[in-house]
C-alpha cells in the first residue's frame, strides 16, 4: 500500500536485445539473444526522441554471439536522446497563491510535529520518573540501614526498558508518517 502510494512511475526506452550468446547452461549454438540493459526515465518531464539500434540491426552478431570480431564486448551499449518537455509557467498571482499555500502547509505540519513531540516527550518524562522512583525504592529495600549514610555509588545509566523503547519507536514512526504526509502534500 505505501509502496504504491509513493511509487515513481517510470517509462522504459525500447532498446531491443543487447546480448547474444549460447543459451544458459549450453556450450554450443545456436545463439540466443535477450535484453540485458535498460534505460528508464520519467515521462512527465522527458520525451525520448532517439535511441541507438541494438541487435535487431546486427543479424551477424545475433548468429555468432558476442563478443566477436566486430564487437569486443559481451553486450551492446544502449543510449538514448531525450527532450525536456515544456512545463507551463505560472502567472504571478498563481505563484503567490502557491507560495502562500505551501507556507500554510509548512506551518501546519510544523505545529503538528511539535504537538506530537511534546505529547511523546511528556510520556517519556513520566515514564523515566516512574523508573527512577522504582529503582530508588529497590535500592532502599536492598541496602541495610547502616550503608544508607555512606556516599551513594555512581551507577551506570540503565538500559531503557522495553516500554521506553516502544514509546521511543512510536514517536519516531509517528513523526516519520507526518513527514511523509507533508512530502506528499507539498509535491
Amino acid at each position: 500500500e505505501t509502496i504504491d502510494k509513493y511509487r515513481i512511475h517510470l517509462s522504459r526506452v525500447h532498446t531491443g536485445e543487447t546480448r547474444a550468446a549460447y543459451d544458459h547452461g549450453t556450450t554450443t549454438g545456436p545463439c540466443k539473444s535477450w535484453k540485458l540493459d535498460h534505460i528508464f526515465y520519467n515521462h512527465c518531464f522527458l520525451s525520448c526522441t532517439e535511441r541507438w539500434s541494438t541487435l535487431e540491426e546486427d543479424p551477424k552478431s545475433v548468429n555468432r554471439g558476442l563478443p566477436n570480431h566486430d564487437c569486443p564486448s559481451d553486450h551492446l551499449p544502449v543510449a538514448a536522446i531525450f527532450e525536456i518537455k515544456k512545463i507551463n509557467k505560472l502567472s504571478e498571482l498563481e505563484k503567490k497563491e502557491l507560495i502562500d499555500k505551501w507556507e500554510q502547509y509548512t506551518i501546519l505540519f510544523t505545529q503538528e510535529k511539535e504537538e506530537i513531540s511534546t505529547k511523546f516527550d511528556q510520556e517519556i518524562t513520566s515514564l523515566e520518573s516512574q523508573q527512577v522512583q522504582a529503582q530508588a525504592q529497590e535500592v532502599t529495600e536492598e541496602e541495610p540501614a547502616s550503608s544508607r549514610k555512606k556516599k551513594p555509588k555512581k551507577t551506570k545509566k540503565a538500559k531503557p526498558t522495553e516500554e521506553m523503547m516502544t514509546l521511543l519507536r512510536k514517536k519516531r514512526e509517528t513523526l516519520k508518517e507526518v513527514t511523509l504526509k507533508q512530502d506528499m502534500t507539498l509535491q
